[in-house]
């Protein structure tokens, strides 16, 4: 089904993005096996929390394991973190990144500690071409840009 829907999308003369909701931190569902199948690259939406990234995780390891299996083509494009709490609607600089807004202390503190873990993960081996942009070659800050 994926197949011949890219393909159909691919033929078009128009320029079409696809955006698909999942559930990527579960068993994925049969909606969700159809979004990964149709889409080469994933925009993933997280909630600055540790929560949330504990829950990626999850779902950068099924993502994996699927891609392994030659179910999926999948990557990682990049991660957008949104409910970051500002102290200010002031641009800032924060580890040579600017940010459009002052970010709260806490906030900038789980920026960073997801922002290490995911580097990291994005330099494993065993994780070698989920992310569009990782590989063991690659530097944190290389890679966070």
């Amino acid at each position: 089904i994926c197949t011949k829907i890219r393909w159909s999308l691919e033929k078009s003369s128009t320029t079409w993005k696809l955006f698909c909701d999942t559930d990527g931190d579960r068993r994925p569902s049969p909606f969700t096996m159809l979004g990964y199948g149709l889409c080469p690259q994933a925009i993933i939406p997280l909630h600055l929390s540790k929560a949330d990234h504990e829950r990626i995780e999850t779902m950068f390891g099924l993502l994996h394991e699927m891609r392994n299996e030659g179910e999926i083509e999948t990557q990682v494009l990049m991660i957008v973190w949104n409910m970051v709490k500002s102290t200010k609607d002031e641009p800032m600089v924060h580890n040579g990144f600017t940010l459009p807004f002052t970010a709260s202390k806490v906030s900038l503190d789980i920026l960073d500690a997801c922002n290490t873990r995911i580097a990291n993960l994005s330099r494993d081996p065993d994780f070698n071409g989920l992310f569009v942009h990782g590989g063991p070659e690659v530097s944190a800050n290389d890679f966070l840009k």
